[in-house]
């Protein structure tokens, strides 16, 4: 399966399952991204996704807090603004991520989104609000938190990667990805050493964020299968195959 071919090649977390629900063609842009659009199909089908990579030792990463699924923008381009009430998205977008919550998903990512019945001036991967207030303290969160790509479109609206890093860990974060260009991961981690220099709130954060992240170095070791085993475990993959699989399990 999927977590068995991942262990084999050395990975050790894959950024799935995608918990957001799909608002529909006139309200969302995740699309076929998402297991449903019912948050209850979500949860169960997430949460049975991400027990399969746990099984071959592959970390999930549920995805995008506090969801994605009704924003009309892509945020790999600009920035999504979502307008419901909070009665509405938690009715319609939270629960597959309290279902995570109390599987004790290992990690989860945040979404480059403003929830304006949070907090209407900044996106969800650096918002106070948002991490520590609503994932950790009333979600009672637990697990690691990590950003969505902070190449993406949408950070670039609110002060770039390196700002928004800050703020991200400042906010309860743990963890941060810059998928592309190395000298930028270099300016990401040297803006996070500054901070920590200069405040020793901030500095006792990124302790708490360092102790979450070798936790999970810790839990999923990579452990890369021989050139025999791998090559076995790339002819068992049939992509049609696991396809017409998946969609007959869904109905």
């Amino acid at each position: 399966g999927l977590g068995s071919g991942l262990d084999a090649l050395g990975f050790t977390v894959d950024f799935a399952p995608v918990l957001d629900v799909d608002a529909g063609p006139d309200r969302g842009i995740v699309g076929d991204r998402a297991f449903s659009g019912e948050p209850e199909a979500v949860a169960r089908h997430g949460l049975a996704f991400a027990a399969g990579l746990l099984d071959s030792g592959i970390c999930p990463c549920g995805k995008h807090f506090p969801g994605h699924g009704c924003t009309r923008k892509d945020s790999h381009d600009e920035l999504p603004r979502v307008d419901l009430s909070a009665a509405e998205h938690e009715e319609e977008h939270l629960g597959p991520f309290l279902a995570a919550v109390d599987a004790r998903l290992p990690m989860i990512m945040t979404a480059h989104v403003v929830y304006e019945w949070l907090d209407p001036e900044r996106p969800g991967t650096c918002s106070a609000a948002v991490v520590d207030g609503l994932l950790r303290g009333r979600l009672g969160y637990e697990g690691a938190v990590v950003t969505d790509d902070l190449t993406m479109g949408a950070v670039a609206a609110v002060g770039g990667p390196a700002e928004v890093a800050v703020e991200a860990v400042a906010a309860g974060v743990d963890l941060v990805l810059v998928c592309h260009h190395e000298d930028l991961q270099e300016e990401v981690r040297a803006r996070i050493a500054e901070a920590a220099g200069r405040s020793p709130a901030f500095a006792r954060r990124l302790g708490e964020a360092a102790s979450r992240s070798r936790e999970l170095r810790e839990r999923f070791v990579p452990s890369p299968a021989s050139p025999d085993t791998l090559e076995a475990v790339l002819d068992a993959a049939d992509p049609t195959a696991l396809a017409e699989e998946i969609g007959q399990r869904l109905g």
